[in-house]
């Protein structure tokens, strides 16, 4: 079943990866990093009523530098052709400079929303795995970037979807920071407000269906909450998760 409105054409979804390619991403971590963008790409590229929707997907890679990986400020890509041109990304630079990486996503955003036109409620997936190098700019930035949100829609609720996926020992603080907030509606009908957006992945071993999980909720969750007046009220499965601990609230919950 297609989870895109029927009879809605040239509607925009777009998609922003902001990826951690620093230093402490070596190894296992970045190697899982790439499984999952792909896993990603191939699951939108094959997604139900994808004709439906115009999805533009992003890729931004940080560590001592900010650059763009797929699209720019001013467009991205289809899936297609993000899945074919998609290249693994290495981690090699030690300084983590998270505060570029928003402030770039910021003026994405700022060019997604001058652009006007039927627009999705875009999806912002950052991945990283520690304390960034200026903590206090990345802290001020991800605030700027929310206040460039609210001022766009003029409305209390912003309208995008914000993820922060911590490895490991990614700094809390952080992620929190650059969140947004949710309403969990459980599967027992009960709704649990102002959750963040925060996603912990304690094994570097689950980062990869993280991802996929993560990216495949927000795809759904961006197009109900656009086409509801309530704002972003988000049904997430509370069956989804990154172990098979049948006590785990789910995916939705800090893993």
């Amino acid at each position: 079943m297609s989870v895109f409105k029927t009879g809605v054409n040239n509607a925009k979804l777009n998609i922003i990866f902001i990826l951690d390619s620093s230093g402490s991403m070596r190894g296992a971590r970045i190697g899982q990093l790439n499984l999952g963008v792909r896993d990603c790409l191939n699951m939108i590229s094959h997604m139900d009523g994808l004709e439906e929707v115009n999805v533009e997907i992003r890729i931004l890679q940080f560590d001592e530098d900010v650059r763009w990986v797929l699209g720019n400020e001013e467009s991205g890509v289809t899936p297609e052709e993000a899945l074919n041109t998609f290249r693994d990304i290495d981690a090699v630079n030690a300084i983590t400079c998270t505060h570029m990486a928003v402030n770039k996503t910021m003026e994405c955003l700022k060019s997604i929303y001058a652009s006007g036109g039927n627009n999705y409620m875009p999806i912002l997936i950052l991945v990283t795995d520690g304390r960034s190098t200026y903590p206090e700019e990345t802290v001020k930035s991800c605030m700027d970037l929310s206040k460039v949100l609210h001022g766009h829609t003029h409305r209390d609720e912003e309208r995008t979807i914000r993820i922060s996926i911590g490895v490991e020992e990614a700094n809390r603080d952080e992620l929190l920071a650059f969140a947004s907030k949710r309403t969990i509606v459980h599967s027992d009908g009960l709704q649990e407000a102002d959750v963040p957006n925060i996603f912990e992945v304690d094994s570097v071993e689950n980062l990869r269906d993280v991802l996929k999980n993560i990216t495949m909720a927000s795809i759904s969750n961006s197009i109900s909450a656009s086409s509801s007046e309530t704002g972003q009220v988000i049904e997430y499965e509370d069956d989804i998760s990154d172990s098979d601990d049948d006590e785990d609230d789910g995916i939705w919950e800090d893993l």
